[in-house]
């Protein structure tokens, strides 16, 4: 499949799936999913999610949502959510509890 081809079926710039290809830049979350279902799995989930952080953010995208999206589903802040990504910020016992049982109920 031609980079034309690729950036038609994703409404893009030939220069934006040139750009995803060499690693400068990634899919936005709402891309994303168009992504893993066009390939028909993660290409980021090839090894298991290991931090919290990661799990965060693999949820997220696996269903084509911004932090913000995320934020609300959940009930958060999405400068919660951006911190917890980063690993800049950790969530309290409570809030870590509810986490883990949000991401278990994938």
């Amino acid at each position: 499949m031609k980079q034309s081809d690729v950036a038609k079926l994703f409404d893009v710039t030939e220069f934006t799936v040139l750009n995803w290809e060499l690693g400068h830049r990634r899919p936005c979350s709402s891309i994303w999913a168009l992504v893993v279902a066009f390939v028909g799995h993660d290409p980021e989930s090839e090894q298991r999610p290991a931090t919290l952080a990661e799990r965060i953010k693999a949820y997220r995208r696996q269903r084509g949502w911004s932090q913000k999206r995320l934020a609300k589903e959940w009930g958060f802040s999405a400068d919660s959510i951006r911190g917890w990504e980063a690993e800049v910020a950790k969530p309290r016992a409570k809030t870590l509890a509810r986490l883990v049982q949000l991401l278990a109920d994938r």
